[in-house]
């Protein structure tokens, strides 16, 4: 057999079943950093045994030959039956937070433990929670969901938001170092496409008073007690949540990586990259121009009849 003949692996309800005991037609798996929830597609044909009802578990393995890992496990919320067979439409579990609307009041926490606190509100496990961010205060209304307010936690933290493998949450400050895999052109990359931008101006994290400079940049915090020193020069965008100088210069740093970031961003398909997932630093190599270093910031597995491709997103490395 060959090394390169893709495979794939369903759990259903804690039942393993391989693609051919499935009958898996085909399986589209979509993983990202937040606000998207990872996602799954599965089509089965009508012969197949076992179609999950919604509320199943899923978990969906993919690789070549005898190697799957697991790359999604979620829940099934659709399914939709058809003479062809039945689509299964599963979600990760960081969709019950945009089903989970709650208020709640934090003084004097850091971003770790309201993080903690939100997913456990949810029913969601923890994963991951690099988060370091003291604030002074952070409202979770009930007008907006727990996503929202988690998301709304993690631009402050400067962090990103992706579901692991198994389901559970990571929230952690983008990776830096050097590149987890190397797609070489005409080897493992198919096509791709990226462009540039200009740099952006320095971002700059402002509030109505108590503001200092360092290296040209302003920071500017709220402070608990009068306001004083001049009003900012640009426009101002005011975080209640951040009451001291030092989050104020986390929070517009944060800003500024995340916009550096963005002055490149691509695409790419590959041949199948069960390994990869978003957040994950790559070099594409042997290009035309030159390698280019680039953080993934949403990854799409496909495995149907033509075979097991990867699609890829992404934007400058840190």
């Amino acid at each position: 057999m060959s090394r390169f003949t893709p495979i794939a692996r369903l759990t259903l309800d804690g039942q393993s079943l391989s693609a051919p005991e499935a009958a898996l037609l085909r399986a589209e798996v979509s993983l990202g950093l937040g606000p998207a929830h990872d996602r799954c597609r599965l089509e089965l044909h009508a012969l197949a045994p076992q179609v999950p009802a919604p509320g199943a578990q899923v978990t969906v393995a993919l690789g070549f030959d005898g190697d799957a890992q697991d790359i999604f496990t979620g829940t099934a919320i659709r399914v939709e039956r058809r003479s062809s067979g039945a689509v299964v439409e599963c979600m990760a579990p960081s969709w019950l937070l945009s089903r989970r609307y709650a208020a709640k009041s934090w003084v004097g926490q850091g971003a770790a433990q309201i993080i903690d606190d939100l997913l456990g509100d949810a029913g969601v496990s923890a994963g991951i929670v690099g988060a370091e961010l003291d604030l002074g205060v952070f409202h979770a209304d009930d007008r907006r969901s727990r996503w929202a307010h988690l998301l709304r936690l993690t631009r402050l933290a400067g962090c990103e938001v992706c579901s692991a493998a198994d389901g559970s949450l990571n929230v952690r400050p983008p990776r830096s170092g050097p590149s987890s895999a190397t797609l070489r052109r005409g080897a493992e990359l198919i096509q791709w496409q990226a462009s540039s931008f200009e740099d952006p101006p320095a971002a700059a994290t402002v509030a109505p008073a108590g503001a200092g400079s360092e290296a040209g940049a302003e920071f500017w915090h709220l402070p608990l007690a009068s306001p004083a020193g001049e009003a900012p020069e640009r426009e101002a965008w005011i975080p209640g949540a951040v009451r001291d100088r030092n989050a104020a210069r986390s929070v517009a740093q944060a800003r500024a990586d995340a916009a550096q970031r963005r002055t490149l961003q691509g695409e790419a398909l590959c041949w199948g990259q069960p390994a990869l997932r978003p957040g994950d630093l790559v070099t594409l190599s042997e290009l035309p121009d030159g390698d280019v270093e680039a953080r993934l910031t949403s990854v799409t597995q496909v495995l149907d009849v033509n075979g097991f491709a990867t699609w890829l997103d992404f934007e400058g490395a840190p």
